[in-house]
C-alpha cells in the first residue's frame, strides 16, 4: 500500500474522509464484492511484467485532474465479467471482459469521485490490453497505490495526479 499526499480530505455523510489507501480500498472492497470477489490487501509491490493483464483508467476533471487506474490479471477480469452474465450469455469474450474491466474501473472511479471532487467531470473508460500503467502514465504522479489480491488474482488500483 502506497499513499503520497494526504492533501484530500472530504466531508462524506457526516464523516471526515479523505482519499486514503485506506479508503480506496473501502470502496474496492465494495464494488468487488458485489461481484463475488474478495480482496486483500498485499504489502509488497506487485509486478504484472509478462503477465496477460488489462489496464483500465478514468480521467476526472475538475478542481484538478486525477485518473484513477485498475489493472486487472485477464482471469479475474474473465471471472467478474462471468459473476455479471452467468445467467445472460454462454460464452465470455475477450471484448466482453474489456468492457466489464471498464465498467470494473468506471464504478470503482465513480465511488472514489465522492472522496476526490464530486463535481468533476468523467471520461468514458479506456481499457489496453498486456499494458502496465506505467507505460501509459510514465509521468504519473500517484497519491495512491494500492497492490490486492483477489481470490489469488493480482489488482492494482492507482490514482494518479494530473
Amino acid at each position: 500500500m502506497k499513499f503520497c499526499d494526504n492533501r484530500t480530505i472530504v466531508q462524506l455523510q457526516g464523516l471526515l474522509m479523505k482519499l486514503s489507501p485506506e479508503s480506496v480500498h473501502l470502496f474496492t472492497r465494495k464494488v468487488f464484492k458485489v461481484y463475488g470477489q474478495t480482496t486483500e490487501v498485499l504489502d509488497d509491490s506487485l509486478s504484472f511484467y509478462g503477465s496477460d493483464i488489462f489496464t483500465s483508467w478514468i480521467q476526472l476533471e475538475g478542481t484538478g485532474v486525477w485518473t484513477v487506474l485498475v489493472t486487472y490479471s485477464k482471469e479475474l477480469a474473465a471471472e467478474i465479467a462471468h459473476n455479471m452474465y452467468k445467467d445472460d450469455l454462454d460464452e465470455i469474450t475477450t471484448d466482453l471482459v474489456m468492457d466489464v474491466a471498464g465498467e470494473m474501473t468506471n464504478i470503482l472511479a465513480g465511488h472514489l469521485k465522492v472522496l476526490m471532487d464530486p463535481l468533476a467531470a468523467t471520461s468514458p473508460p479506456s481499457v489496453e490490453e498486456n499494458v502496465e500503467y506505467e507505460d501509459l502514465f510514465p509521468e504519473a504522479n500517484p497519491v495512491v497505490e494500492l497492490n490486492l489480491t483477489c481470490q489469488g488474482n493480482p489488482c492494482k488500483v492507482v490514482v494518479i495526479e494530473g
